[in-house]
């Protein structure tokens, strides 16, 4: 969706750079879509910030619920020992 006109090779910089960062920009498009802020925010109000209960409700994998809450500065904090 993002990038259909994208057929063709990259005629600038390396074809690794420019995936690394259409994968970013596909990582950050998922993220909003299948993890909306305001639905995060709500659901961590109402069940705190657990990642594999809010990764089962988005149904997401944990990595990508954890990047998430660590975007929105919403992961949990662990104290030092």
């Amino acid at each position: 969706m993002l990038h259909e006109e994208r057929c063709r090779p990259v005629h600038y910089g390396s074809v690794a750079e420019a995936g690394r960062a259409e994968e970013r920009e596909a990582d950050a498009f998922a993220a909003e879509l299948l993890m909306p802020e305001p639905l995060v925010r709500e659901a961590v109000r109402e069940h705190g910030p657990d990642v594999n209960r809010l990764a089962d409700r988005f149904e997401v994998g944990r990595k990508a619920m954890q990047a998430r809450l660590r975007e929105l500065g919403l992961e949990e904090r662990h104290s030092g020992m």
